[in-house]
């Protein structure tokens, strides 16, 4: 028996891996090829500028660091967009400091309860935290000397007109939220 087991094939890739595509639900043996692609201001032309040929096993998020660092080497990158498939911590931590890009990353659907901090609400797709209603809150600013940021009930916080408590809280603020974005730079 060989390694390929019964099989009768012969194996062109040896050094080929097993990973998981999460878009087919399915495993996958083989390679992929992963590139960073830079468009024309007008969108009509794309060039690759970075090529790599990784194992099944790598996931992108991962193949990304190796890119981007091979590519702001060579050449500047002020702006970068990647699928939710990036949405990785590592991604925000290297993008400012390390590769001086501004990242634009999607929040991957299949990631939305791991927080370091547990919020008492949701947060909607852009990071904006949803009151009990159901409705997005207020931004009430920065609070620099906690490295935090203050959301309010959006009743109490706009001269909307609207009457009535704030669900959830007795004060006159209405509820208060606050998000860490240094604890998840994905906010």
């Amino acid at each position: 028996m060989s390694k390929n087991g019964d099989c009768k094939r012969y194996d062109h890739a040896p050094e080929a891996s097993v990973g998981y595509d999460s878009h087919r639900e399915c495993y996958v043996s083989g390679h992929n090829l992963y590139q960073l692609t830079r468009f024309s201001t007008d969108h009509t032309a794309e060039l690759p500028v970075s090529l790599l040929m990784t194992t099944a096993a790598r996931h992108e998020s991962v193949t990304a660091s190796f890119a981007m660092n091979r590519a702001t080497g060579r050449f500047s990158i002020s702006k970068a967009c990647f699928d939710a498939a990036h949405d990785a911590t590592d991604e925000y931590q290297m993008a400012d400091p390390l590769w001086e890009t501004e990242v634009f990353i999607p929040k991957n659907p299949t990631n939305s309860g791991n927080f370091y901090q547990t919020p008492v609400v949701t947060l909607g797709s852009g990071g904006i935290p949803i009151c009990a209603e159901g409705r997005e809150m207020y931004y009430a600013g920065d609070c620099n000397d906690r490295d935090r940021q203050k959301w309010r009930c959006p009743k109490k916080a706009t001269k909307s007109g609207e009457t009535g408590d704030c669900h959830g809280s007795t004060s006159d603020d209405g509820r208060v939220v606050y998000t860490h974005p240094t604890s998840n730079l994905r906010l």
